[in-house]
């Protein structure tokens, strides 16, 4: 239990439904985010409408039980007020200080991250878009992939009701979007919220923007809720960072040197038209499309079909199978990462661009690199 949870239950007697839905639904982390979430001037409000009202069994705000809680909560936000007031300057970090309980407003980045990489966090952040239930207090989960997005839709455990969002992914510009779908009309609200992840260091911002014309909106939420939940992203993807033989949603290759970039890239797109050279196969035969390569080869006693397009820009390698003329749904990707340079794999649905389990060995995948750099 949070030391929050702990005042919040043992010191104020508040019922454990409301205490669940402050630390795991508003994600409240500590007594400065509650003294902070409201105002001397509207908490009286707040505690009412934003959280005794919004838990089931509490919504009747002139229940006697609920008048009892929210009184109680009023009476605990003032002596969180005075506790925060009180600590000592030197028990607070600078970043708790400055965030705790401020909105997000124009945006929000968070420290350097060093405990995994790039692609630990953007597999983690894929890995929460399509298991919310393992981050979050809610149910009745449903994820189906659309032509650029996944529709998801749940239950939020303390209030009922039932959520439904479009998220898409956008690897190439570190971006995961979340669009609050209307239950009634089934279309998309006019803001969204942004994860980015940046490099260079390795870092995450949250914003909101208008969808559209990409114009940033001020964002209400505590910045405690979101500092929470780069938390839960950073330690998902540090405890899973090179777990498992499988390439799973991802491997990178060891750091490469001796060779340049650029050597690396042209090596890896000569292996397009000359796999030979790089491993044994047969039967090879290309055909120039546009924008893309129709490539034929037998490989380990299979014979198939795949178009490969590349992209400079990004340094990505794109393969798409072909299953009786069509491209399959998902793609296999090969891109040369910097700083440090390495080659990373990785396997995705071609529709929305969200990363899929790959089954193939590691040691497959990346026993290409020496060949690569060779």
């Amino acid at each position: 239990m949070t030391t929050l949870a702990q005042f919040l239950s043992n010191d104020s007697n508040i019922d454990r439904q409301i205490v669940d839905y402050m630390t795991k639904t508003v994600q409240l982390e500590s007594l400065s985010d509650f003294a902070n979430f409201w105002t001397s001037a509207d908490y009286e409000k707040g505690v009412q409408n934003d959280i005794v009202t919004q838990v089931p069994g509490f919504q009747d705000a002139s229940r006697p039980a609920s008048r009892v809680q929210i009184a109680r909560l009023r009476a605990a936000w003032k002596k969180a007020q005075d506790q925060s007031s009180q600590a000592p300057m030197g028990t607070t970090t600078a970043t708790s200080q400055m965030t705790a309980g401020e909105p997000v407003g124009m945006g929000w980045t968070s420290p350097t991250v060093t405990s995994t990489n790039l692609d630990g966090l953007w597999a983690a952040m894929v890995y929460k878009a399509r298991n919310p239930q393992k981050f979050m207090d809610v149910s009745n989960v449903t994820v189906a992939d659309r032509p650029g997005f996944i529709a998801r839709s749940m239950t939020i455990n303390p209030t009922g009701k039932r959520a439904e969002e479009h998220i898409y992914a956008n690897e190439r510009t570190g971006e995961m979007i979340y669009r609050i779908v209307d239950p009634d009309t089934k279309q998309e609200t006019d803001d969204e919220r942004v994860i980015a992840v940046k490099e260079n260091p390795l870092r995450m911002e949250f914003f909101h923007r208008h969808v559209s014309d990409g114009y940033r909106i001020y964002w209400q939420a505590p910045v405690g809720s979101v500092q929470g939940m780069v938390q839960e992203l950073i330690n998902y993807a540090a405890s899973n960072m090179g777990k498992g033989e499988s390439v799973g949603l991802g491997v990178r290759s060891e750091e490469i040197t001796g060779v340049s970039h650029d050597s690396l890239w042209r090596s890896i797109m000569a292996s397009i038209r000359e796999p030979g050279r790089f491993y044994s196969c047969s039967g090879v035969s290309i055909r120039e499309r546009s924008g893309f390569v129709e490539r034929t080869l037998t490989a380990n006693g299979e014979t198939f079909v795949e178009n490969i397009y590349d992209d400079e820009k990004t340094s990505e390698i794109v393969f798409r199978k072909l299953v009786n003329g069509s491209e399959t749904d998902v793609e296999r990707v090969a891109v040369v990462r910097t700083n440090p340079l390495q080659v990373e794999f990785h396997m995705r649905n071609k529709a929305d661009g969200f990363r899929v389990q790959w089954d193939m060995p590691k040691s497959a995948a990346l026993s290409a690199v020496d060949a690569f750099v060779r």
